[in-house]
């Protein structure tokens, strides 16, 4: 059964008189209508530019383009939260409102605040702030986990996925060919010969030697080589010989034959160009 307990709290705290004098204290410091704002151009655009800028006259305010921006982005969310919002709109009407409404640590403070007095948990400040500033919470999602490319504050983008109060172990299970597209998209598509693969750069070393075109034997004796200079190196650093012998083991692998090294070096070919 789907547990909506925050959701149904969240709008029986409308009735709580407590709770409604939070709104108002909060609504009369940021300067917001005791009913919140109304959805609609004029209402909103005074507002942040009376709270956010400090300004009267918004065509007084220097960074011209700046504003209209402001004014396309108002025009968007009025159209869709005018209407109710519905299921796909819901991160749209996020968006909108985090690069308009006020974000500055001040602000949000003021929200958790209210958060932690009446119980609500964190993943409802979006909400809140939505309620206190337009007075009406609109669509909430009823999602169990949500998939997305996320841009990092160093501005790395990621892949994440989103679960809620309700998300259970079986709702990420329900949705693991959806993350494993995400992934393909996101990483590209990984086959089992893909997978990153032991003794790598070994492999790296006989397929360029393969490539200038080095014949298995010679290959095989440089690789002894290589091996041998590595033994010394390891005695030297004091360590002891079954200690060497498995870091030569993890490094270099078995002793390879004639065969094995041509086999490697077109299974290196295969699992990296694709090609035989």
């Amino acid at each position: 059964m789907k547990n909506d307990y925050f959701k149904q709290k969240l709008k029986a705290l409308t009735a709580n008189k407590e709770f409604k004098r939070a709104v108002s204290n909060f609504r009369k410091e940021w300067k917001l209508p005791a009913d919140g704002l109304a959805i609609n151009e004029n209402a909103i655009k005074d507002w942040i530019f009376d709270v956010i800028f400090e300004r009267k006259n918004p065509d007084s305010i220097a960074g011209f383009p700046v504003w209209l921006g402001i004014k396309k982005r108002i025009k968007q969310y009025v159209s869709l939260v005018g209407k109710g919002l519905f299921e796909g709109e819901q991160e749209k009407a996020f968006e909108l409102e985090s690069s308009l409404f006020p974000s500055d640590k001040k602000f949000n403070q003021k929200i958790k605040d209210i958060l932690t007095k009446f119980s609500l948990p964190y993943s409802y400040l979006e909400y809140l702030k939505r309620y206190l500033i337009i007075n009406d919470f609109h669509y909430i999602s009823s999602d169990k986990i949500k998939i997305a490319f996320v841009k990092r504050p160093s501005g790395r983008v990621g892949l994440a996925f989103e679960v809620f109060q309700d998300t259970t172990g079986e709702d990420i299970i329900a949705r693991l060919d959806e993350i494993k597209k995400a992934q393909d998209e996101f990483f590209g598509p990984i086959s089992g010969r893909k997978r990153s693969k032991d003794y790598f750069e070994r492999d790296l070393m006989i397929y360029e030697l393969r490539e200038q075109g080095a014949e298995a034997k010679q290959i095989a004796e440089i690789i002894q080589t290589n091996r041998s200079k590595r033994r010394e190196e390891l005695r030297q650093m004091g360590l002891q010989e079954d200690i060497i012998q498995r870091k030569l083991n993890d490094e270099f692998g078995k002793i390879l034959g004639y065969n094995d090294i041509y086999k490697i070096a077109e299974r290196f070919k295969k699992t990296y160009f694709g090609k035989k």
